[in-house]
């Protein structure tokens, strides 16, 4: 038999006496005396703030979120929590106290609550309960291994606990509790102590030292540990469509029960996240390298990870990360992704995306490359996709085959499609429709540009809200009867426009498109140059093989807000529709152009026009 020695009330403390001794027979008459104590929360002798004394003054009633910002500010206190478990604006009492840092901050917020350190920050958590292990044993084993099982109860109404994480602190191997609450764990190359942690969702965390009664020596290949705060607990890997896929039951209820808890490995190899070298508790662990034959699963990467398939990490990734299929990172990444179909990471990217699917990132300092689609919140480079960029909120450039889609663009948007910024933009460089707010640069596109304001848009229709509309009826000196509708901004406009020939041999009808700009804009005298392009038809609307190209200067008088008139010389190149001259040579003539010559021509153009 033997003693279990369990914490005091305080939870807090280190139980600094325990009863030993206890023999029993293992194997071949093996006799090993051993004492075992539990003590709650991390280790205390590696906590420093916790555990030093303080001596606090009374500060009364107060809320939650004014008495942690109260100590941070006379203690030099950094805390963390989430605020959804901790209710900020719920009052406590703040007494006179003098003693250890831990047992004040539960005298203050109470029992529910328990407290672990990071290098910077004490970080609060939700522990509305609290376990106990019984039946402890230990069978020793050859090949310098232990055998560890027992029983962890409920310690209120003392029903097992399923699910509870448990492992190593030396080697980090892990296994889960079962539905009776028992638990066997392999201790590989035992020293002087053992000493296994217990992790359940909501319940204070445990540790159970295993001491042999020999020197303790201090163990100077103890791993590098840490705690990542998570700013938003919804927002996790295994709470996404690609990591619940990828991931077991048992690895999620791991990374609930150990939360932000995990430690540093200079390597691991994995077949799958069940068959890896740090076996069930991998995604616990930050890798130096990490080689994942077909997936595994890790806490980050601090140096490079390869995967045939996918690679899934809950917190940051620093380095370079590849996967044949998708990388899934629930923190930040700092360096490079490739990925042949997609990279998803829950927060941001300083750096490099580049996959054969699709990007999506919150904030990219960077550049997101995608042979289909980017998506981010926020761009501070440049995407570049074969199908769709997509940004909520502000990006430098957008260059994709299909469809731009931002917020704020403040340099180019490119597509072979549409461009949409839903705010301003640079530029806008499109196959088919350019549309934004307010455009700083130029609006290019085959069809349309709409906006609230551009001054530049090229296209063979614009609608900008502060820009120019109007409409003009005006008659030339080859007897064109035409109407035009004109739009664009302050200085470029488009103009479209349909006629017909009042007296013509060979031409009925016709449709023009041309470009306009605004020279001079007064209150009684406007100056505009246009260049238009006139395609004929006969009086069956059937195309002809002919054509006229007109460059026109056009002075006009404003008689009002709405209405002025314009007189307008030109030059002009007809294009006959049936050409008398072999060779097809054009001529020069002064005046109108010939009906059976490709003509260079001089002419004129009376118009009415009226904006609006």
């Amino acid at each position: 038999m033997y003693i279990i020695l369990k914490d005091n009330a305080v939870m807090y403390q280190l139980v600094r006496s325990f009863k030993m001794m206890v023999y029993f027979i293992r194997k071949a008459k093996f006799f090993v005396a051993l004492s075992i104590f539990i003590f709650v929360q991390t280790d205390v002798m590696s906590q420093t703030k916790l555990a030093q004394e303080v001596k606090m003054p009374a500060y009364g009633k107060r809320p939650v979120g004014e008495f942690l910002e109260t100590l941070q500010k006379d203690k030099g206190l950094l805390f963390s929590y989430n605020s959804q478990l901790l209710d900020v604006d719920s009052l406590i009492q703040a007494n006179s106290y003098n003693g250890v840092l831990i047992g004040y901050l539960e005298s203050c917020l109470g029992p529910r609550y328990s407290f672990k350190e990071t290098a910077t920050h004490i970080i609060i958590s939700r522990s509305d309960w609290r376990m106990v292990v019984e039946q402890v044993d230990i069978d020793l084993k050859q090949q310098n291994k232990t055998m560890i099982s027992g029983y962890v109860r409920d310690l209120r109404s003392n029903k097992p606990l399923s699910f509870a994480s448990v492992y190593d602190k030396g080697t980090y191997l892990a296994t889960l509790t079962n539905k009776d609450g028992f638990f066997e764990l392999d201790v590989k190359k035992p020293e002087n102590r053992v000493i296994i942690g217990l992790n359940k969702e909501n319940y204070r965390d445990t540790t159970l030292i295993l001491l042999l009664p020999v020197e303790v020596a201090k163990d100077s290949k103890a791993k590098k540990v840490g705690y990542y705060v998570l700013e938003d607990s919804s927002r996790n890997i295994y709470k996404t469509f690609l990591g619940a896929a990828f991931s077991s039951t048992s690895q999620r209820i791991q990374s609930a029960n150990l939360g932000g808890f995990f430690i540093y490995s200079p390597y691991q190899m994995s077949l799958t996240p069940g068959l890896s070298t740090h076996g069930f508790f991998n995604s616990q662990i930050v890798n130096k390298v990490s080689i994942n034959i077909l997936g595994g699963s890790t806490a980050g990467v601090d140096g490079v990870e390869f995967a045939g398939v996918f690679n899934l990490n809950q917190y940051k990734v620093r380095g370079l990360q590849m996967a044949g299929g998708v990388n899934v990172v629930g923190g930040d990444v700092s360096g490079v992704q490739m990925a042949g179909l997609g990279n998803v990471v829950l927060r941001n990217v300083n750096g490099v995306q580049l996959a054969g699917g699709w990007n999506k990132v919150d904030t990219t300092e960077g550049l997101q490359l995608a042979g289909v689609i980017n998506m981010a919140k926020e761009v501070r480079g440049g995407q570049l996709a074969g199908g769709i960029n997509y940004v909520k909120d502000t990006v430098q450039y957008q260059l994709a085959g299909v469809m731009n889609r931002g917020a704020v663009v403040k340099g180019v948007q490119l597509a072979g499609g549409i461009n949409i910024a839903k705010e301003n933009t640079g530029s806008q460089l499109a196959g088919v429709i350019n549309i934004a707010k307010k455009v700083k640069g130029v609006q290019v596109a085959s069809l349309i540009n709409i906006g609230d304001s551009s001054d530049y848009p090229i296209a063979i229709f614009n609608w900008i809200k502060n820009g120019r509309r109007e409409l003009t009826l005006a008659i030339d000196e080859s007897s064109y009867l035409g109407l035009n509708f004109k739009s664009g901004g302050r200085v470029l406009y488009s103009s479209l426009g349909i006629g017909t020939y009042l007296d013509h041999a060979s031409f009925r009808y016709g449709v023009e498109v041309g470009l306009g700009a605004n020279l001079i804009d007064g209150k009684r005298f406007a100056l505009s140059a246009e260049l238009t392009q006139r395609m004929h038809m006969d009086k069956d609307l059937g195309w002809m093989d002919a054509s006229r190209s007109t460059l026109r200067i056009m002075p006009s008088y404003v008689f009002s807000k709405h209405w002025r008139v314009y007189v307008a010389p030109s030059l002009n190149y007809t294009q006959a529709a049936t050409v008398a001259n072999q060779e097809g040579k054009a001529v020069w003539r002064f005046w109108k152009g010939e009906a059976d010559q490709n003509t260079f021509h001089a002419g004129v153009a009376a118009g009415l026009s009226y904006r609006f």
